[in-house]
């Protein structure tokens, strides 16, 4: 027969048998995973909270306490607290579903301003067409967007109205609403967003991308996004401007929301009145040359074929000169964001002022003229 010092030293095995055990036939639908995650949590517990028991124990029965001592106190403490769990657990539970059934609902929607929210449209003549469409397919998307915010608990990030104007207020809130802009204005695209929870605050991504109809072919003029965290109702702003000024025409901002675009808007510049976009102010001659040269001769000073920055010079206030006679104010201002259209129009100019200041420039500067003659030995022959 064993003694009863032996049963103690192994009391600990049958109670972490029963911990373990009892734990699976407890379980319902857990997994046994779950079931010995849960066990071994419980043991971390009691082990945590065995020198607390050791000290009571110390001081009531000034017992010494030996290596089985202390695994019996762990093993059988987190057998007594899962009892305890299987057995008040489920009451603590039904509490709190009564308590919850207790509280009173209001009917329809718990966030009143949902209801009143409505896209609003920039005041204009609404477009027509292919892009009557696409203005419609945004505000269907920022509609779902919207009703998916009313339907799921989840809060979701909305937009309220998109509009467009010359000016905004510290607010980032239109002050000067228009959708017929000069080339010298600022267009600005004021978004108001809203959450379907005013409290939370939903993270997000904001989107402007600006369109220019260059002759019935939709070329993006710009593009600028924004981290926004929404947290109710709020304002963001956009802005479109060019030191040289908007080429005349049609443009359209397209808005999207975390990658999907939610509303498009639609407005035009015009020139100013009392000036013809076809002759060219001299103030603008002037900036355009200067700039066209600088960035020209860059280009042709560097390189394997690198020319000297004055015969790049020469070459490239030629050609600036040259685009200016040949071309209206409003081809020069397109070329200063369309890469394809300036590149498509600046090599003939560039290779005719090539053709004509190059043999001045080898007649005056002989040592450049063997230099050019050793890399490009070919225009012996010509």
């Amino acid at each position: 027969m064993p003694s009863r010092g032996n049963g103690m030293k192994f009391a600990w095995l049958w109670a972490l048998i029963a911990l373990v055990g009892g734990g699976v036939l407890l379980s319902g639908n857990e997994s046994v995973q779950f079931v010995f995650g849960r066990s071994m949590a419980g043991l971390i517990v009691a082990a945590l909270a065995s020198p607390a028991i050791w000290l009571v124990s110390r001081l009531v029965t000034k017992q010494k306490w030996q290596w089985f001592h202390w695994l019996n106190c762990v093993c059988f403490t987190a057998l007594i607290w899962q009892i305890v769990l299987s057995t008040a657990g489920p009451k603590i539970e039904s509490l709190v579903r009564e308590t919850t059934a207790n509280v009173s609902t209001p009917a329809g929607n718990s966030n009143p301003e949902l209801n009143s929210v409505v896209p609003a449209n920039v005041s204009g003549a609404s477009p027509a067409g292919a892009a009557k469409a696409e203005v419609d397919a945004a505000s269907a998307a920022n509609d779902a967007v919207v009703a998916n915010g009313r339907d799921a608990h989840t809060a979701t990030a909305f937009i309220t109205s998109v509009d467009l104007g010359s000016a905004v207020g510290a607010d980032f809130k239109v002050t000067a609403p228009t959708v017929t802009f000069k080339p010298t204005d600022t267009v600005y695209v004021s978004i108001a967003t809203s959450t379907s929870d005013p409290t939370t605050t939903v993270p997000g991504v904001l989107v402007a991308t600006w369109w220019f109809d260059k002759n019935g072919t939709e070329v993006k003029a710009n593009e600028a996004s924004k981290q926004v965290n929404f947290t109710g109702s709020g304002t963001t702003d956009f802005f479109i401007k060019m030191v040289r000024g908007l080429p005349v025409g049609k443009y359209k901002v397209k808005v999207s929301l975390n990658g999907a675009v939610m509303q498009v808007r639609e407005f035009e510049v015009v020139a100013a009145a009392g000036i013809s976009m076809n002759s060219l102010s001299s103030d603008y001659v002037a900036k355009f040359r200067g700039n066209f040269a600088l960035n020209c001769s860059k280009a042709m000073s560097t390189g394997a074929d690198a020319m000297p920055i004055d015969l790049s010079l020469q070459i490239c206030s030629c050609a600036a000169g040259s685009l200016v006679s040949s071309l209206s104010e409003q081809e020069l201002r397109v070329m200063d964001y369309d890469t394809s259209s300036a590149l498509s129009k600046m090599p003939p100019h560039v290779q005719r002022c090539t053709d004509s200041e190059l043999p001045r420039y080898m007649q005056s500067h002989p040592d450049f003229l063997r230099e050019y003659v050793l890399k490009h030995p070919e225009i012996l022959n010509q």
